[in-house]
Order: C-alpha cells, then structure tokens, then sequence
C-alpha cells in the first residue's frame, strides 16, 4: 500500500540537508521508525535501517533515536494532520537538545554529590597500626 501524503512534510538526505516537500509517498522512505509526541504536534520519522555502505544518513535526529544509523533521504511528518515545516522541526530539535543537556548536567550533579569533599584542614589524622 502507498501512502501518499497531501501536507508540508521535512525532508533529511543523507547528507543532513533538510527540504520541504508539499506531497510525498511514504512508502519510499522506508518503515516508521519514532514518533516524538509533543503538545503540539506528533512528529513521525520514516527511515530505512538497511541499506548499502556510503548511502548512511549524517543527520543526528534527537534521542531516543540519536544512535541509530539510517541509510538514503529520511521523512519527517505532522502525523496530527498538519503541516510540518522546517521551522517547526528545527524549534522541537532545540528544544529536544536543551532537555538532553539538561538531564546530562543533573546527572554530572549527582555524581558530585555521590562523595564527601573535604578541605585538607579537615582531614584528621589516624596512626598506622
């Protein structure tokens, strides 16, 4: 079955460049991969995980897909209904990065917090037996 999609739809080939296409088919950019749900919109990616060597996608999409590895054009639509302009997707992918940074220094935080520092006056001490 083709799926033809009469909407604003993103467009990432495999050298990262994003387009915007007006109708698509969705079929050939391969099987739905993520679905990111946002208040918005929901954003579907469609990418194929097989392909042949040097046709790998080198866009970096957001977690939790981040370290999967596509080959050819990969498509970005609004599965809610509407369009999906580069604007839109490039506002949600800041927000996205923003959100990963901030877990990430939450995480480094805690990790200081996990041992005792003290002052070298502090330390008291003890005899060797």
């Amino acid at each position: 079955m083709i799926v033809v999609v009469n909407m604003s739809a993103v467009m990432i080939n495999m050298h990262g460049v994003k387009t915007t296409l007006d109708t698509v088919s969705i079929k050939s950019f391969g099987k739905l991969q993520h679905t990111w749900c946002t208040p918005a919109m929901d954003i579907q990616l469609y990418a194929k995980k097989r392909g042949r060597a040097g046709t790998e996608n080198m866009y970096k999409f957001p977690s939790p897909v981040d370290d999967n590895i596509y080959f050819g054009d990969c498509l970005l639509i609004n599965s809610s209904g509407g369009d999906l302009l580069i604007e839109e997707w490039d506002a949600f992918y800041t927000v996205d990065e923003e959100e990963d940074a901030d877990e990430e220094e939450t995480d480094e935080e805690e990790e200081e917090d996990g041992g005792i520092l003290v002052s070298d006056n502090e330390l008291e001490e003890e005899p060797y037996i």
